[in-house]
């Protein structure tokens, strides 16, 4: 398991969460998903770990809360962006 999150805080206390639920160690770093250059060194760093990347999942928020017909396109550009 290799994780990131932009609050190490949160991140560590997550990653002790995961490990003592699975009983496996794991990979974890504060970034911010934002940067493609620290993104890019965490997967390196990820593969270079475990060999290999099976599954991603992302996810950095999304557009500011509102209703889905009420969000503009530029919006959720600028979410995933």
């Amino acid at each position: 398991m290799a994780i990131c999150a932009r609050t190490a805080s949160s991140l560590e206390e997550t990653a002790a969460h995961i490990r003592k639920g699975t009983g496996r160690e794991g990979f974890s770093q504060a970034l911010d998903v934002t940067d493609s250059v620290a993104v890019a060194a965490f997967a390196a760093a990820v593969e270079a770990r475990f060999g290999r990347v099976d599954i991603c999942v992302t996810n950095s928020g999304g557009p500011p809360s509102n209703s889905f017909k009420s969000t503009k396109p530029e919006d959720w550009r600028s979410a995933v962006d």
